[in-house]
């Protein structure tokens, strides 16, 4: 599952960005797994709800 710090990159998922963003990921938006796209905008559209890392990573920080 790639997860990203930029929505939409076209650079793939650092091993950190995943491992902040995964549970976050199945927690938020199971429905959308396995398709990268659908999850960055999940995680985005529910960024006030995801852990402090996860958000650190969506934001881009």
């Amino acid at each position: 599952m790639g997860l990203p710090a930029k929505a939409y990159s076209a650079t793939p998922a650092t091993p950190q960005q995943v491992a902040a963003c995964k549970v976050d990921a199945l927690r938020l938006c199971p429905l959308d797994i396995p398709d990268t796209r659908l999850v960055e905008a999940c995680m985005h559209r529910r960024v006030a709800d995801l852990s402090p890392a996860c958000r650190d990573t969506v934001q881009g920080k």
